[in-house]
């Protein structure tokens, strides 16, 4: 109606629906003249009552104002219907290529009992079922399937179809009857037979009496129901037309889709240019859809500057019906007509950003899945709708076996799930059951519809997904849908800006900053949006169209992130950024990748790395016509087979690495002239993501290594990639076999570096990048990379240890070149062990010259060493490629000594302090010892707690416990000086002769702990 609740002010002027109807509408009416145009020569026909009924009620100028249409400027085409031939179609295919996007078909074929001439006759057939007849609810190939097929042709018509009147159709005890004998080919009178009864269209209980064009999928069947002038307000307010139809369609599709008014409706009469009747039922129900679809057409195409795809208005139809809390069913479908609430969405989504939030509109490919983040709204339940124009399919064979074959008439068959945060909750559409058509519809697996619905409890609250994916092989690589959704809260949406940058709280509608909890949307108006600092939010939803650059270092952590849209990871020489995910649209990420040049006549390095999921190693190849070398040995392209220890060479460039593969590339220019590109430079590796999944990467083992130069501890090598676009944190993480340790190498630096459960930045583990872990015997057949261990914060710099974790680093460096340098971590856990502990310690790998080696001890060399006691003694392997003066440096809180035995010296080293010494070239394995020893606190003391006290020359050591206790002395190079015993609750003294540093160590069965003396 014009102007109307919502003040819209819509009356169709410069639109034109379609009407398909029995004959020639009468132009001249008061109500209609000057806008009706009649096709099929009907223009020369008789002017039929029910064709201009329906013209009124959709169009009727209001010149009488009960009379007034629901588009009364609007243009009318009328098109000739015939019941008995669909000669009409083609016409239907002509006006929607015309760009007549809203045709109304108040009709059906009738199957089943037709009342002529005062006789009943039964169009049901002798040979597959006495009792039904078999068409209805049937997909046919003249009516159903055509239909089907010229709406997919022309997905922005859509075509509004009556469910038909039928259902109860059927003679009274007495009626003369009449069934047609297929094999004499004639009417045989069945008034009085004692076995032929068909029964009344829909049976007993009224369900399945559809005919065949309100079954098609891709029309708008419309049921009736009596209309109520103060508003439907309880399920008792609909009130069902007696012979408006019922589904299901023999698959158990949900038809009609909606019910609306229909009774005594006032409208023009075919009998003179102002003369006025009433028309009723479906044909009238249908007539109001048809003018409520026509408005919301160009309430649309005036807020967006587009018209809706067909499917777009079925779902917006069907999900603002109105059901008052019943689930949907085959009487009324999804519910009663309400144009004021399918109008509120459109106006709810043009208030947003340039919309696009509430309704969407989407293209799935084949394999896709699209994920959409909502929150819950206070007071409202979440409503999700999504319809699809789906292909034409041939019909089915029609037999007496299979009556009602329920098998899908669905093509593309579109899923959607609404996932809670957490996951732990999956929500399901509806789903009617053709076998119990009584019931209401209950929710799961919807494998024929292509209109589906969730719907969510009234303040069902939280955060939530919406998946969208498809089973099977979609028609022709994709399929197009329509998206409504109800009952959220709105987002925090950027301003309708080209390129936007996140930290400016001006490009935010709201002019605040998005925080951690909030819901983002991006419309389609942003061209690119520019992210420089660490971002964290709920979710991001976006167009298709959006682009995200994350600069480095910044990282964007979000729950989920939607759209299909690119994402940049932008790297440096010094970071990477990163992007933090659970779920995830099929987006496409562009990682940067930045490669440095390395010092030497030739700029080229190699670097360990590891490609994203489905990349092949074409991707590493920096320019087109690049020649590679892809043998074994001199290649550019190497993996690792762990199988017997050996690198190889690839096949092709076109070989996709396995996820978690560790790839050896080299970049730059190179002797043998291969992968030219002039260092420094930015690779640029583009690839489709999807969710990030927990995986298992296959690890592999051999005793017998071909290539034995890894490390000086050979067996069961794997080098490893991080399969994430994020960082990985190794902190604590499980490994079989307590291969836990993992080793980078820095080809630009020439050194490596080890990590084993420390809380350092080593903990972290880079994007793609690649690593070597030991399964240690063969031990394990694969690593599992947890997504929970996907690093969600940005703090990637050194943690101090805790008080009760003491450990440290000692660092060795050239004194003139202190970029020559190495180190090694020392500490004490009281789980380790005086041996190698896979989950503790980690081997050392020896850096390249220039560089210098430092490692603990003389036989396995530690990169990573720790201990099970306090009281450290340990020597150090020194391997020294140049020489010269090095210094030592620690970060330990207290002194260590550090012992050269080749100059009988030691020295005291401090925390920011340097100890420098000549060092010759070579591998120094007896030179020096390093120690460390906590300093007795003295004041210590508890009643059972044994106590020390020193004088000038003597130690006193007293036992107030009820258990014996042992004290033994040591020199700082671990030669026992003194023993003694002392008794529960008793003291001891020793003289001490001679001057130094000691260790007292005092064992008993309730303490242990060691203490440094000074005398």
């Amino acid at each position: 109606m014009p102007g109307g609740s919502l003040g819209l002010n819509l009356d169709g002027a410069g639109d034109t629906i379609a009407i398909f109807d029995d004959g020639r509408v009468r132009e001249t009416h008061q109500e209609l003249v000057g806008r009706v145009i009649h096709f099929n020569n009907l223009q020369s026909t008789t002017i039929a009552s029910h064709a201009t009924g329906i013209a009124g009620l959709i169009g009727s100028a209001g010149v009488q104002s009960g009379a007034i249409g629901y588009a009364p400027a609007v243009i009318l085409h009328v098109y000739k219907w015939n019941q008995f031939s669909p000669i009409n179609i083609p016409d239907l295919y002509t006006c929607a290529q015309n760009g007549v996007e809203i045709s109304n078909h108040s009709y059906a074929t009738k199957p089943g009992w037709n009342y002529l001439s005062g006789a009943w006759y039964w169009y049901g057939s002798d040979s597959i079922s006495l009792i039904e007849d078999w068409r209805f609810g049937y997909y046919d190939h003249q009516r159903s399937r055509a239909l089907d097929s010229v709406l997919w042709q022309n997905p922005y018509h859509l075509a509004v179809f009556a469910a038909g009147n039928e259902r109860g159709n059927g003679p009274s005890p007495g009626d003369t009857q009449y069934y047609y004998d297929n094999q004499a080919q004639q009417w045989v009178d069945i008034t009085n037979h004692p076995t032929i009864h068909p029964q009344p269209d829909g049976g007993l209980l009224g369900f399945d009496c559809l005919g065949p064009e309100a079954v098609a999928k891709n029309v708008l069947t419309v049921g009736a129901v009596s209309k109520n002038t103060s508003g439907y307000q309880t399920p008792q307010d609909i009130i069902l037309d007696s012979n408006s139809a019922f589904g299901p369609t023999d698959d158990g599709r949900i038809k009609p889709e909606v019910v609306a008014p229909s009774d005594a409706l006032y409208t023009p009469s075919s009998s003179a240019d102002n003369s006025y009747t009433t028309i009723s039922r479906t044909s009238a129900a249908t007539a109001v859809a048809s003018g409520t679809a026509l408005l919301l057409k160009t309430y649309f195409n005036r807020v967006y500057g587009r018209n809706p795809l067909s499917s777009t208005l079925r779902a917006l139809i069907v999900h603002s019906a109105d059901r008052f809390g019943q689930a949907p069913n085959y009487k009324t479908g999804f519910g009663v007509l309400n144009a004021y609430k399918a109008a509120e969405i459109i106006r709810d989504d043009s208030l947003l950003c340039n919309g696009g939030y509430y309704i969407r509109e989407y293209t799935l490919y084949q394999g896709q899945r699209i994920l959409v983040p909502i929150k819950s709204k206070l007071n409202d339940s979440i409503r999700i709708t999504i319809a699809w124009t789906d292909p034409h399919i041939s019909a089915l064979p029609i037999n007496a076996q299979v009556l009602n074959n329920r098998t899908s008439r669905l093509v593309n068959d579109l899923d959607i799930r609404l996932y809670s945060e957490d996951q732990s909750n999956v929500f399901h559409p509806y789903k009617g059951d053709p076998n119990q058509p009584h019931l209401p519809a209950t929710t799961g697996d919807n494998v024929v519809d292509n209109v589906e619905m969730i719907e969510l409890p009234l303040n069902q609250q939280g955060n939530f997904l919406l998946q969208i994916t498809h089973k099977g092989t979609l028609s022709q690589g994709l399929q197009k849908f329509s998206l409504v959704i109800s009952g959220v809260e709105e987002p925090k949406v950027f301003k309708a800006t080209q390129n936007t940058l996140w930290f400016n709280s001006q490009n935010w509608t709201s002019n605040n900053l998005p925080d951690s909890n909030a819901l983002v949307f991006l419309p389609a108006s942003i061209n690119t949006l520019f992210i420089d600092s660490n971002a964290k939010v709920w979710a991001i939803d976006r167009a298709d169209s959006n682009h995200i650059a994350i600069a480095d270092p910044a990282t964007l952590q979000a729950q989920a992130v939607g759209g299909k849209g690119y994402i940049t990871l932008k790297a440096s020489a010094q970071n990477l950024a990163g992007i933090s995910y659970s779920k995830l649209s099929n987006t496409k990420f562009i990682r940067q990748l930045y490669i440095q040049a390395k010092a030497g006549p030739y700029s080229g390095r190699w670097v360990y790395m590891g490609l994203p999921p489905g990349v092949s190693l074409q991707k590493l190849v920096p320019q087109q016509n690049t020649l590679v070398n892809l043998n074994f040995p001199g290649g550019s392209l190497l993996h690792w087979n762990a199988s017997i220890g050996q690198y190889q060479g690839f096949n092709s460039l076109n070989h996709i690495p396995s996820q978690g593969t560790g790839i050896l590339a080299f970049f730059g220019s190179n002797s043998l002239g291969t992968f030219h590109m002039a260092l420094p430079d930015t690779l640029l590796i583009e690839y489709e993501a999807d969710s990030l999944y927990s995986l298992q990467i296959p690890i592999d083992y051999t005793s017998s290594p071909l290539n034995q130069n890894i490390n000086q501890v050979s067996d069961g090598w794997n080098l490893i990639a991080n399969p994430y676009p994020a960082w990985y944190d190794w902190y604590q993480q499980p490994v079989p076999g307590n291969a836990t340790a993992i080793y980078h190498f820095n080809d630009l630096t020439g050194q490596w570096l080890s990590y084993n459960n420390g809380p350092d930045s080593l903990r972290y583990i880079a994007p793609h990048q690649a690593f070597w872990v030991r399964n240690a015997s063969g031990s394990a057949t694969h690593l599992s990379f947890d997504t929970s261990r996907i690093e969600k914060t940005t703090a990637k710099h050194f943690f101090k240890p805790q008080s009760t974790l003491i450990e440290f680093y000692l660092r060795v460096s050239h004194q003139s070149m202190p970029q020559l340098s190495d180190f090694v971590i020392i500490g004490n856990r009281p789980e380790a062990t005086p041996y190698f502990d896979g989950q503790w310690d980690a081997l050392k790998f020896s850096n390249r010259s220039p560089n210098p080696s430092i490692s603990v001890g003389t036989d396995t060399l530690y990169s990573i060493y720790r201990t099970h006691n306090a009281i450290l003694n340990v020597p150090l392997t020194l391997h020294i490629h140049q020489e010269g003066v090095y210094c030592f440096e620690t970060s330990a809180e207290e002194p260590l000594q550090l012992f050269d035995l080749l100059e009988n010296k030691s020295f005291t080293l401090t925390k920011n302090t340097k100890q420098c010494m000549p060092v010759s070239q070579g591998v120094h394995t007896q030179r020096f010892v390093l120690e460390h020893i906590p300093i007795v606190n003295l004041a210590e003391s508890l009643c059972t707690t044994p106590t020390v006290a020193k004088f000038s020359e003597f130690f006193i050591v007293t036992n107030p416990s009820s258990h014996p206790l042992t004290a033994t002395l040591y020199s700082l190079q671990g030669q026992v000086v003194d023993k003694l015993y002392v008794a529960p609750s008793s003291t001891e003294k020793r003289i001490i002769a001679r001057r130094g540093v000691f260790v007292l160590h005092l064992k008993s069965i309730e303490f242990d702990k060691a203490f440094k003396l000074l005398f």
